[in-house]
Protein backbone atom coordinates (compact mmCIF):
# COMPACT_ATOMS: atom_id res chain seq x y z
CA UNK A 1 0.00 0.00 0.00
CA UNK A 2 2.86 2.36 0.83
CA UNK A 3 4.46 1.66 -2.51
CA UNK A 4 1.20 2.44 -4.32
CA UNK A 5 0.85 5.76 -2.46
CA UNK A 6 4.47 6.61 -3.18
CA UNK A 7 4.03 5.91 -6.92
CA UNK A 8 0.76 7.94 -7.02
CA UNK A 9 2.42 10.85 -5.26
CA UNK A 10 5.42 10.70 -7.61
CA UNK A 11 3.20 10.65 -10.74
CA UNK A 12 1.05 13.53 -9.42
CA UNK A 13 4.11 15.62 -8.56
CA UNK A 14 5.81 14.86 -11.90
CA UNK A 15 2.62 15.67 -13.89
CA UNK A 16 2.30 19.05 -12.18
CA UNK A 17 5.91 19.85 -12.95
CA UNK A 18 5.65 19.12 -16.66
CA UNK A 19 2.77 21.56 -17.37
CA UNK A 20 3.44 24.83 -19.19
CA UNK A 21 3.60 28.09 -17.27
CA UNK A 22 0.19 29.70 -17.13
CA UNK A 23 -0.39 32.89 -19.08
CA UNK A 24 -1.70 35.69 -16.92
CA UNK A 25 -3.40 38.89 -17.91
CA UNK A 26 -3.19 42.51 -16.94
CA UNK A 27 -6.45 44.45 -17.16
CA UNK A 28 -6.53 48.22 -17.58
CA UNK A 29 -9.59 50.45 -17.82
CA UNK A 30 -9.44 53.93 -19.30
CA UNK A 31 -11.97 56.67 -19.89
CA UNK A 32 -11.72 58.39 -23.22
CA UNK A 33 -11.23 62.15 -22.70
CA UNK A 34 -13.80 62.86 -25.41
CA UNK A 35 -16.19 61.19 -27.79
CA UNK A 36 -15.33 59.83 -30.38
CA UNK A 37 -11.60 59.20 -30.02
CA UNK A 38 -8.95 57.65 -32.20
CA UNK A 39 -6.84 55.35 -30.03
CA UNK A 40 -3.34 54.18 -30.87
CA UNK A 41 -1.15 51.67 -29.03
CA UNK A 42 2.60 52.26 -29.17
CA UNK A 43 5.69 50.41 -28.01
CA UNK A 44 8.45 53.01 -27.96
CA UNK A 45 7.93 54.91 -31.24
CA UNK A 46 6.34 52.00 -33.12
CA UNK A 47 2.57 52.12 -33.60
CA UNK A 48 1.14 48.62 -33.08
CA UNK A 49 -2.59 49.27 -33.37
CA UNK A 50 -4.98 52.10 -34.21
CA UNK A 51 -8.76 52.36 -34.15
CA UNK A 52 -11.60 54.86 -33.89
CA UNK A 53 -14.32 54.24 -31.36
CA UNK A 54 -17.91 55.29 -30.97
CA UNK A 55 -18.87 52.87 -28.17
CA UNK A 56 -17.26 51.16 -25.17
CA UNK A 57 -14.77 48.57 -26.36
CA UNK A 58 -12.52 45.80 -25.07
CA UNK A 59 -9.19 44.96 -26.68
CA UNK A 60 -7.13 41.87 -25.89
CA UNK A 61 -3.48 41.73 -26.98
CA UNK A 62 -2.00 38.25 -26.55
CA UNK A 63 1.49 38.45 -28.06
CA UNK A 64 2.88 41.90 -27.30
CA UNK A 65 6.11 40.84 -25.63
CA UNK A 66 7.57 42.46 -22.56
CA UNK A 67 8.00 46.23 -22.55
CA UNK A 68 6.64 49.67 -21.83
CA UNK A 69 3.54 50.58 -23.88
CA UNK A 70 1.49 53.74 -24.22
CA UNK A 71 -2.01 54.67 -25.39
CA UNK A 72 -2.57 57.84 -27.37
CA UNK A 73 -6.07 59.36 -27.52
CA UNK A 74 -6.67 61.90 -30.28
CA UNK A 75 -9.64 63.43 -32.02
CA UNK A 76 -10.55 66.03 -34.57
CA UNK A 77 -9.53 69.42 -33.24
CA UNK A 78 -8.68 68.07 -29.78
CA UNK A 79 -5.51 67.90 -27.74
CA UNK A 80 -3.78 64.55 -27.71
CA UNK A 81 -3.89 62.66 -24.40
CA UNK A 82 -1.12 60.14 -23.70
CA UNK A 83 -1.30 57.36 -21.13
CA UNK A 84 2.24 56.14 -20.63
CA UNK A 85 3.89 53.36 -18.63
CA UNK A 86 1.64 50.41 -19.37
CA UNK A 87 4.10 47.71 -18.35
CA UNK A 88 3.66 44.28 -19.94
CA UNK A 89 5.78 41.38 -18.74
CA UNK A 90 6.83 38.24 -20.60
CA UNK A 91 3.87 36.01 -21.65
CA UNK A 92 1.38 38.53 -20.25
CA UNK A 93 -1.94 39.25 -21.96
CA UNK A 94 -2.99 42.92 -22.02
CA UNK A 95 -6.73 43.55 -21.76
CA UNK A 96 -7.83 47.15 -22.32
CA UNK A 97 -11.31 48.46 -21.66
CA UNK A 98 -12.03 51.90 -23.12
CA UNK A 99 -15.17 53.67 -21.92
CA UNK A 100 -16.75 56.68 -23.59
CA UNK A 101 -17.27 59.55 -21.16
CA UNK A 102 -19.33 62.65 -21.61
CA UNK A 103 -21.40 63.84 -24.52
CA UNK A 104 -20.29 64.24 -28.10
CA UNK A 105 -17.95 67.22 -28.45
CA UNK A 106 -19.85 68.43 -31.46
CA UNK A 107 -23.34 68.60 -29.93
CA UNK A 108 -24.40 72.23 -29.91
CA UNK A 109 -27.67 73.85 -28.79
CA UNK A 110 -30.07 74.94 -31.53
CA UNK A 111 -29.24 78.64 -31.08
CA UNK A 112 -25.44 78.07 -31.14
CA UNK A 113 -23.45 80.68 -33.04
CA UNK A 114 -20.37 78.91 -34.42
CA UNK A 115 -17.03 80.32 -33.29
CA UNK A 116 -13.80 78.63 -34.35
CA UNK A 117 -11.42 77.43 -31.58
CA UNK A 118 -9.17 80.35 -32.63
CA UNK A 119 -12.04 82.77 -31.71
CA UNK A 120 -13.11 83.65 -35.24
CA UNK A 121 -16.81 83.92 -36.02
CA UNK A 122 -16.42 84.83 -39.70
CA UNK A 123 -15.53 82.48 -42.55
CA UNK A 124 -17.31 79.57 -40.86
CA UNK A 125 -19.00 76.99 -43.08
CA UNK A 126 -21.37 74.19 -42.13
CA UNK A 127 -19.99 70.71 -42.84
CA UNK A 128 -22.03 68.55 -45.21
CA UNK A 129 -21.66 64.76 -45.14
CA UNK A 130 -22.34 62.34 -47.97
CA UNK A 131 -21.61 62.46 -51.68
CA UNK A 132 -21.50 66.13 -52.67
CA UNK A 133 -21.37 67.19 -56.30
CA UNK A 134 -20.33 70.74 -57.13
CA UNK A 135 -20.82 71.81 -60.72
CA UNK A 136 -18.47 74.47 -61.99
CA UNK A 137 -19.61 77.15 -64.34
CA UNK A 138 -18.31 80.58 -65.29
CA UNK A 139 -20.98 82.16 -63.08
CA UNK A 140 -19.88 80.44 -59.85
CA UNK A 141 -16.17 80.04 -60.67
CA UNK A 142 -14.99 82.62 -58.10
CA UNK A 143 -17.85 82.10 -55.68
CA UNK A 144 -17.01 80.73 -52.22
CA UNK A 145 -18.64 77.37 -51.39
CA UNK A 146 -21.66 77.36 -49.11
CA UNK A 147 -20.51 74.23 -47.22
CA UNK A 148 -17.42 72.14 -46.49
CA UNK A 149 -17.34 68.45 -47.44
CA UNK A 150 -16.96 66.17 -44.40
CA UNK A 151 -16.79 62.92 -46.34
CA UNK A 152 -19.11 59.96 -46.58
CA UNK A 153 -18.22 58.04 -43.41
CA UNK A 154 -19.80 59.31 -40.21
CA UNK A 155 -19.64 58.13 -36.61
CA UNK A 156 -22.73 59.76 -35.13
CA UNK A 157 -20.53 62.31 -33.39
CA UNK A 158 -18.98 64.42 -36.12
CA UNK A 159 -17.94 68.08 -36.43
CA UNK A 160 -20.61 70.41 -37.71
CA UNK A 161 -18.59 73.51 -38.67
CA UNK A 162 -15.37 74.35 -40.55
CA UNK A 163 -13.21 77.47 -40.20
CA UNK A 164 -11.85 78.34 -43.64
CA UNK A 165 -9.14 80.60 -42.18
CA UNK A 166 -7.60 78.13 -39.70
CA UNK A 167 -8.64 74.93 -41.53
CA UNK A 168 -10.20 73.55 -38.31
CA UNK A 169 -13.28 71.35 -38.02
CA UNK A 170 -15.30 71.80 -34.84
Amino acid sequence: MKILLLISFFLLFQGGHSQDATVYEISKEFDSPYHPPTIQLFKESIRLDSTSLNIKANFIYTQLGPGNYKLVFSGRGQQTKIIDNIIVEDQQVLKLTIRMKGPCLYDHPDNYIPVCPENRADKILPIAYGLIVRLKSKDNENQEPDSHSGGCVTTGCDPKFYCTIHKIEF
